[in-house]
């Protein structure tokens, strides 16, 4: 059952506010979770003395006497799934309402609302409460819950399924995963059905099936659904690059970023300004930058001056594939990775900037920065 903090209000032994309430359920580190603009939590994470004293509320609002709590028969209703758990809580919060409401006289139609506004799922009908009614009869309000638990047995069996037929979907999703479509696992499941006759299949439902494919290990699944390379990338952790033994300007990372503000630039031009970074790699500190109207060699050669000037020279910068970064202004006399056919023109062998000041250009792959 989940509760609201004004639920508590009132309750022995308890702050008597609602903020106190609050900060008790902090200090008890009890789990809460947002539902609109309040936060809800479990009966079940409280305190027992709390539950107890929080039925015995319910108890006293129905007009009901509460009678002799079964501890073995609430501890057998806490190791039930969750949900089961919120159902049975649900039920017995339901009849009280209802056993309040027709002792006041009034029919179930006019106790709906007051089931709804309690947040307690959709209103039964007049035959299921009286079912619940009937399966509490002779028991005690404490133990309603317990009683009115559905019953969930799970899963104690599994369905036949041939093990052909098994192999041939697998074989399917990873023939799909291999060439890049995509594995459809119901399509998977169509094809092996419209065989099972003709070889003599025992095949299950499709929800069957895709509950026997997640139970596979998970490597097991993304190879056949992805392909093995795929798979493994998926699989492995991404490690970042050491910095171990680098020195101070060893290496330095260029980049540009576009600033999506408008703003008025010296020259009366309104757009969005850019911002060109220098950043020492074994630092990580911001050793120069440069701002312009856009991203240019200009403005990298600003840059570029700034931070030799009161940093140093680096070794080497590592940078993408811009214009602005391997132009002949910057990288003239240098063989950048990508843009070879820049290389090609008759002025290319005049030093650029890094050709200068001796400084080796690396360039990244794209999407590999």
């Amino acid at each position: 059952m989940m509760l609201a903090v004004s639920d508590l209000v009132g309750l022995p032994g308890l702050p008597t506010s609602e903020r106190g309430l609050r900060d008790w359920l902090k200090r008890l580190a009890v789990p809460v979770q947002q539902d609109g603009k309040r936060f809800i939590y479990s009966l079940m994470d409280l305190p027992e003395d709390v539950q107890l004293a929080y039925r015995l509320k319910l108890a006293e609002e129905a007009g009901l006497a509460f009678g002799e709590q079964d501890d073995a028969a609430h501890l057998a209703l806490m190791a039930k799934p969750v949900g089961v758990q919120a159902t049975a809580h649900a039920r017995a919060k339901v009849l009280g309402i209802v056993h309040k409401g027709r002792a006041a006289g009034l029919k179930l139609h006019q106790i709906a609302p007051q089931i709804k506004a309690a947040s307690l799922g959709e209103v039964p009908c007049e035959q299921t409460v009286n079912r619940w009614f009937k399966r509490v009869e002779g028991i005690d309000p404490a133990n309603w819950a317990p009683a009115l638990a559905p019953d969930f047995k799970g899963r104690t069996a599994r369905a036949p399924m041939s093990e052909a037929a098994w192999d041939e979907f697998c074989a399917l999703v990873a023939a799909w995963g291999r060439n890049g479509t995509g594995a459809n696992l119901k399509k998977a499941w169509a094809k092996v059905a419209e065989k099972k006759a003709k070889e003599g299949w025992v095949w299950p439902p499709y929800r069957t099936v895709l509950r026997t494919f997640y139970r596979l290990p998970v490597e097991e699944q993304r190879t056949l659904t992805k392909g093995e390379e795929d798979a493994a990338k998926s699989l492995t952790l991404r490690l970042h690059r050491s910095v171990d033994g680098m020195k101070a300007m060893e290496q330095v990372e260029l980049d540009g970023r576009e600033f999506k503000v408008k703003v008025r630039f010296e020259n009366g031009t309104v757009g969005c300004p850019w911002i060109i970074v220098y950043a020492d790699r074994a630092s990580s500190k911001i050793v120069s930058w440069a701002i312009s109207d856009s991203e240019n060699e200009e403005v990298t050669a600003e840059a570029t001056r700034l931070m030799c000037e009161t940093h140093g020279i680096p070794r080497r910068v590592v940078t993408d594939n811009g214009g602005a970064f391997n132009g002949r202004r910057m990288a003239g006399g240098l063989t950048p990775l990508i843009r070879r056919k820049d290389t090609k023109t008759p002025d290319w062998d005049v030093p650029g900037l890094f050709k200068i000041y001796g400084i080796d250009l690396v360039n990244c792959a794209p999407r590999k920065g």
